[in-house]
C-alpha cells in the first residue's frame, strides 16, 4: 500500500467514524444536553463535522 493510499484509508475511517457522532444526541444522559437543545446541538455538530469532512477534500460529512 503506497502512502497515498494509507493517507486515503485512515481519512476514510476517520470520516466513518465521526459519522457515528449523531447517535450521541439519542442517548439520553449523554452531555446533559436539554430536549428542546438537542436540535439546536444537531446543527452545531453537524456543521463542526463539516469542517472536519472540508480538511479531507469532502463535501461535507456523513451524518447520522
Amino acid at each position: 500500500m503506497t502512502k497515498k493510499e494509507m493517507r486515503i484509508k485512515a481519512q476514510d475511517i476517520i470520516m466513518s467514524q465521526i459519522a457515528h457522532c449523531g447517535y450521541v444526541l439519542h442517548e439520553s444522559d449523554y452531555l446533559d444536553i436539554l430536549e428542546e437543545d438537542k436540535e439546536l446541538m444537531q446543527v452545531e455538530l453537524k456543521k463542526q463535522m463539516d469542517r472536519v469532512a472540508k480538511l479531507f477534500g469532502f463535501d461535507e460529512a456523513w451524518f447520522s
